[in-house]
This record gives C-alpha cells, sequence and structure tokens, in this order.
C-alpha cells in the first residue's frame, strides 16, 4: 500500500471510533454503496543494515512483482519478483530495479523484514443522481516481522474524481471534524507498519558510536565500549552461522578487534588475570573466525580477478575458485562448531558478567579516563609519526604492515574516545588517518593476496591439465598484483607526509590539551 500521491489523501482513525461505527457515520454525510473486497499481501525486504531505507528507498514485493520505492512510498520501479525470502541484488531478474539496488545493496544480502496483510473494503460515495462522487478505500492491515505482531490503526483513503472535486472536499473535511488524523505526503506506510511492530530501522549499524561522559572513570568507560561491542557481536551472530552474507562476519570480527585493542591499551588499568584470560579468549576467537573471512575476501574479488587476465585465462580461474569454494565449506564448519560451542558461550557469559560486576576490583578502575585515554592517544600518533618517519624505500614491507597496525590503534582510540574531544578535529583526523591506512590497507591486502596465490600455486600438482590452467591463471594474477603492489608502494611518501605535516601536527597536539 502507497500513502504518498498526489491524488489520494489518507486518514488514519482514532483509536476511539471502530472502522464499522465511522462507515456508517459516512454514510450518513452521503450514499455509501460498497463495491467489495481486496486482500493485499505485502512483504518488504532490506539489508541487515538498513542500507536501502539510509538511502531513501524501500523494497516491497505485493503479487508477482517488485516495487521499488522512495522514501515516502512514492513508485519509483516496478518489475517482476523472485520467491525468496533471501537473495542479492545479482538474483533480482528485473534489469531496472537490479541496477537501482546494485550499488545500494551491494554485496549485503536483501531479507524479508516485514510482512503485511491488508484488508480493502472498496466504496463508492453516490449523489442524489448515484454517480460516484468519491471512491473511498477502508483499509485494516496486521503487520508480522519475526515473531512480533500487531495490528495497525484502520485507515480511510479517499480517491477524486474528475468534476467532482468540491464533494471530494466536503468528504475530507467530514473526517478531519470526526477527529481522523491526514497523513502528509512525507508519511511512509513502511514507518507506521515498523513502528507497529517496534522495530527501528536505526537498530543496527557497523559505525561505532557510544557516548561517554569526560568525567567517566576507566572503569565505566571500558565497560560501557565493552558491553557496545558485545552486543554488536551478538547481533551479527546468527548471519555467521546462517551464513547469510560476508559482512555479518567482517562487521563480528571488526568488534572482536576493538575488544582486543581496548584490552591491549588499557591493560595496565585491568586486573591483570582477567586482562590476559579474556585477551587470550578473543585471540581465540579471532583465530577461528579469520580462515572463512580471509576466503570471502577472496572470493568477493573474482570480478576483479577476472578482470586482470585475458580471456584465455578465464577457465583456470574458475578451477581456481571451484577449490576457494570447497575450501570455505571446510573452514566454515571449524567456524560453525567453534562459534556454537560451549566456550564460546562461556566467554560471551563471563565476560558481559564481570564488566557488569561493580564489586570486582579494578586497579585502575577509578582513574579518570580522559586522563589515561589522552596519554594513550598522544603516545600513539607520536609512535605513528616516528616510526613513519623512518620509512624509506629501501625499508622491508613489514615496516609498512607495523604501521598500519598502529594507525588502526589509533584510529579505534579515537572512535572510542571522540566525546572527550571536539568533534570536528576529531572528524578530520580520523578523515587524515583514512587517507594514510587507505594506502596501508591497500598495500597490506596485496601482500596478504600475493602470500595466498603463491602457496596456492606451489601446493598445485603440475602435471595434470587442470593444475596447468589454474597455474597459468595464478601466474598472470601474481604478475599483474605485483606491478601494483610495487605502485602503491611509491604512493606512500606522499600519504604519510600529508598525514604527518606540521599543520597536523600541531592540530592534534593542540586537540588534546
Amino acid at each position: 500500500m502507497d500513502i504518498a500521491s498526489n491524488a489520494i489523501s489518507t486518514f488514519m482513525t482514532p483509536a476511539q471510533i471502530e472502522i464499522e461505527h465511522l462507515i456508517e457515520l459516512i454514510d450518513k454525510k452521503g450514499n455509501l454503496r460498497e463495491d467489495g473486497t481486496k486482500n493485499v499481501l505485502e512483504k518488504y525486504f532490506d539489508t541487515f543494515d538498513w542500507l536501502l531505507y539510509g538511502n531513501g528507498l524501500q523494497l516491497k514485493k505485493r503479487s508477482r512483482n517488485f516495487y521499488l520505492n522512495g522514501a515516502a512510498g512514492t513508485p519509483v520501479l516496478k518489475g517482476p519478483a523472485i520467491n525468496r525470502k533471501r537473495f542479492f541484488f545479482w538474483d533480482v531478474n528485473a534489469e531496472n530495479i537490479r541496477e537501482k539496488l546494485r550499488p545500494v545493496s551491494n554485496i549485503r544480502a536483501l531479507t524479508e523484514i516485514l510482512e503485511v496483510r491488508c484488508v480493502h473494503r472498496i466504496f463508492s460515495l453516490l449523489n442524489k443522481d448515484r454517480k460516484t462522487v468519491v471512491r473511498l478505500s477502508a483499509i485494516e492491515s496486521r503487520v508480522m516481522s519475526g515473531n512480533r505482531e500487531s495490528e495497525l490503526r484502520p485507515m480511510i483513503c479517499l480517491e477524486p474524481v474528475k468534476g467532482y472535486e468540491k464533494q471530494f472536499k466536503r468528504i475530507c473535511t467530514t473526517l478531519k471534524d470526526l477527529e481522523l488524523e491526514e497523513l502528509g505526503s512525507d508519511c511512509s506506510f513502511l514507518d507506521l507498519a515498523l513502528d507497529a511492530v517496534g522495530k527501528s530501522p536505526h537498530d543496527y549499524s557497523s559505525k561505532f558510536s557510544l557516548h561517554l561522559d569526560k568525567a567517566v572513570n576507566v572503569r565505566k568507560a571500558v565497560s560501557d565500549i565493552s558491553l557496545y561491542l558485545a552486543t554488536a557481536m551478538e547481533k551479527n551472530f546468527h548471519g555467521i552461522v546462517d551464513d547469510i552474507d560476508s559482512e555479518f562476519l567482517h562487521d563480528f570480527r571488526i568488534a572482536v578487534r576493538r575488544t582486543r585493542s581496548l584490552l591491549s591499551q588499557l591493560k595496565k588499568t585491568l586486573p591483570e588475570k582477567e586482562f590476559t584470560h579474556f585477551q587470550s579468549e578473543f585471540k581465540w576467537l579471532g583465530s577461528i573466525t579469520g580462515p572463512v573471512r580471509d576466503l570471502d575476501v577472496y572470493l568477493l574479488m573474482k570480478e576483479e580477478y577476472r578482470s586482470m587476465l585475458p580471456k584465455e585465462l578465464y577457465a583456470g580461474l574458475t578451477e581456481f575458485f571451484d577449490d576457494l569454494e570447497e575450501k570455505r565449506k571446510e573452514r566454515f564448519a571449524e567456524m560453525h562448531k567453534g562459534l556454537t560451542s560451549k566456550r564460546y558461550i562461556s566467554l560471551m557469559s563471563e565476560w558481559k558478567k564481570f564488566l557488569i560486576d561493580e564489586d570486582y576490583p579494578w586497579p585502575g578502575g577509578n582513574l579518570s579516563c580522559f586522563t589515561v585515554a589522552n596519554d594513550i592517544i598522544r603516545k600513539r600518533f607520536k609512535r605513528i609519526i616516528k616510526s613513519g618517519g623512518k620509512i624509506t624505500n629501501d625499508s622491508p614491507d613489514q615496516d609498512l604492515h607495523s604501521l598500519r597496525i598502529h594507525g588502526k590503534k589509533l584510529r579505534y582510540l579515537l572512535e572510542f574516545f571522540r566525546p572527550f574531544y571536539n568533534q570536528d578535529d576529531i572528524d578530520f583526523f580520523l578523515k587524515q588517518l583514512k587517507k594514510l591506512q587507505n594506502n596501508l590497507g591497500d598495500f597490506n591486502d596485496i601482500s596478504v593476496q600475493l602470500n595466498m596465490l603463491s602457496k596456492c600455486r606451489d601446493a598445485l600438482n603440475g602435471r595434470n591439465k587442470r593444475s596447468i590452467k589454474i597455474a597459468a591463471s595464478i601466474g598472470g594474477l601474481v604478475a599483474h598484483l605485483h606491478d601494483h603492489h610495487q605502485q602503491i608502494r611509491k604512493k606512500f611518501e606522499s600519504s604519510f607526509s600529508g598525514f604527518a605535516s606540521p599543520d597536523n601536527i600541531e592540530r592534534f597536539t593542540n586537540t588534546l590539551q
């Protein structure tokens, strides 16, 4: 159902008036003729992190068609639907919708977020000459999302008939006099339905966003940040074990890395025994999820790898990715076993219990978190400036990899404790750091890919035709990536000099005062 329309006016009934009584009241103002009943089933789809909604789009399925609408439900595109509860943009047959979804949903799966069943009772408002002057629909809707179900307040939709504008305005006034609320053109039926089942389109984002008071102590800050990250892990858990899309595991691992980084950088303020235990357990968690994530990254690069090779090497590349798919199935089974084990369940339970236990002694728990964080951030920044300044064209690749890790730790600190500082300054430094991290990250990614490809090539049995085809494709990839690797390395000096400029250093120093 689309609320927004230039012609139709939609009203929501007040809670105290039943729809049957309302119809009787309208009938007294004219002559209503009931023309029939229509049942409508609509299903709405979005990604787990609401990428469509965030970009002002709504995707719904009605009957055999998809409707891609604007933010208020205004129609944009229509095309044949596919009969799945979960799919990717590339599964959509309708090219117009598929290409509109491509840059928005990207590699995220589109899943059913709502099911709405509507009963439309259709009426004609007649004049004394038995002519239809207004078309009217009384709509009752039931919304379902997971195990939640709710009814929307009934709605009345009025559609004018050409030549009877006065009668249309008159019935609109009548409904307002009966205390019905007219819904504006910017009102979305999807928003009403989401609200009915208590579902928020902002209930998950991969971005870290947590408010901390500047006066908070270390214990409270570490607890709040860690619980926030634990919640992110829990929210992504079902998407990982159900293998919905690769981003669930990606976001899960980022939450784990942030947790480990927080613990390591504030370890002097934490109980030593607990720090050692949980740091070890989260390291284990990273180790059991890493292999699948690595394979996901390679599998997502299939088309990019394909673009690097001539057509005669495509066959070997296809065989190579078939092998990666099989290997992922094995690694996924191992990861699934770990994530559904007693060890994982105990880890998350013990971790949350430890964080909320205010009576447990922390050696530095009562220290000012602002003071502690300020000192750590300053030292981390100085370390990056010093380490990066020593890197030359002759430095080993490992020096760039180490600098990337230092930069990542600084970024996490700035994200954790950004409420302590001027927001514009922190946004500026995160932007500057991102530029440097992009260069270092690209360099590291290609280093990892080159290492993986070389190992795969070395492990091949070069005596059969299949292995020869795969080896030839890998050789082509290695040559292409090696050239790109060198190009990225040459850009490091300019990337770092931009980050470590005297103006940036002075501004950063002043921000931490």
